[in-house]
């Protein structure tokens, strides 16, 4: 805008209150923390998370089209962990996705930003699993790791992503998933759904009733809707990924603070039709006391943390 002499003294006054009071409006937006990240991905839905600075009303926007995304969805009210459950999709079918509050976009229309969702049970096809475990150390390994997969399979999509425990070292606090985990994998994240498991270290900020920031964080399974038994707790669950079926940390092994899994639950998720069963949990139901001496081998012990 130009100005000329011929504006009033008071109404430089007023329009210096107008434009101090657009800026507090923008400086006044919520930013985006942490995400976005993807869980409980089954063949009709997905669950897309994130973080804001600020509790806002969530939204996500998403279609096939890239350059058009045809649905929304809002959350019903504000908040700064957002998790939208977005149902009634397509099996095996690539959607682009835009997150954002009150109806401001966080993040744009781009090749990486999408989530597949799985293909109907017992669909063979291939299917690319990146399966990580004691990983979230911030270590200079962590990050070769990370860039040695991206680099050699980032063309090809992550169709299941698996923590098997220690995500984030030392003791799994929220600081901890966010400097180790979030701000490490956050091209991975957007596109490929979480399937973790807790180890020793996640638990050592977990309280005996199962509350802590590894289950804050996550959205997991716990009513068979991602397939498998009826678990009732995040701590484990199952999943069908095609004709692989996958149970999580759910056969039992004793851990640190007690039994991970229900037996009777193990063996009925056992009994499941997929053509290959993958049973996956942090610390090893067989395992060397000493390492690599199979003469001390005795079930139920660990021979790391």
């Amino acid at each position: 805008m130009i100005f000329d002499g011929s504006i009033s003294p008071m109404k430089k006054v007023v329009l210096s209150l107008a434009l101090v009071g657009c800026s507090f409006v923008a400086f006044a937006q919520s930013s985006l923390v942490r995400g976005p990240y993807l869980n409980t991905g089954t063949p009709e839905s997905m669950v897309v998370r994130w973080r804001s600075s600020g509790s806002e009303v969530g939204q996500v926007v998403y279609g096939t089209d890239m350059n058009n995304l045809s649905d929304t969805i809002n959350e019903p009210s504000g908040t700064t962990e957002h998790e939208v459950n977005i149902t009634g999709l397509a099996a095996d079918t690539k959607y682009f996705y835009s997150i954002g509050v009150n109806g401001a976009a966080y993040t744009t229309s781009t090749p990486d930003y999408y989530f597949k969702t799985s293909p109907e049970h017992g669909t063979e096809q291939p299917i690319r699993i990146w399966a990580i475990g004691d990983f979230g150390n911030g270590s200079q390994a962590q990050l070769d790791v990370k860039t040695g997969y991206t680099e050699n399979f980032g063309d090809v999509h992550t169709d299941v992503w698996l923590w098997l425990g220690d995500n984030a070292y030392g003791d799994g606090t929220d600081q901890e998933y966010q400097e180790k985990v979030f701000e490490v994998y956050p091209e991975v994240l957007r596109n490929s759904v979480v399937w973790p498991c807790p180890g020793n270290h996640d638990y050592g900020s977990i309280d005996i009733f199962n509350n802590g920031p590894y289950y804050d964080i996550l959205t997991l399974p716990t009513n068979g809707e991602a397939g498998g038994v009826p678990s009732g707790d995040e701590g484990y669950f199952s999943f069908d990924y095609g004709n692989i079926h996958f149970s999580l940390n759910i056969v039992p092994a004793i851990h640190s603070n007690g039994w991970n899994g229900i037996p009777e639950l193990a063996e009925q998720d056992s009994e499941h039709n997929g053509r290959l069963i993958i049973a996956i949990f942090h610390q090893p139901a067989y395992s060397s006391i000493t390492r690599f001496d199979d003469a001390f081998s005795r079930p139920f012990s660990c021979g790391r943390t």
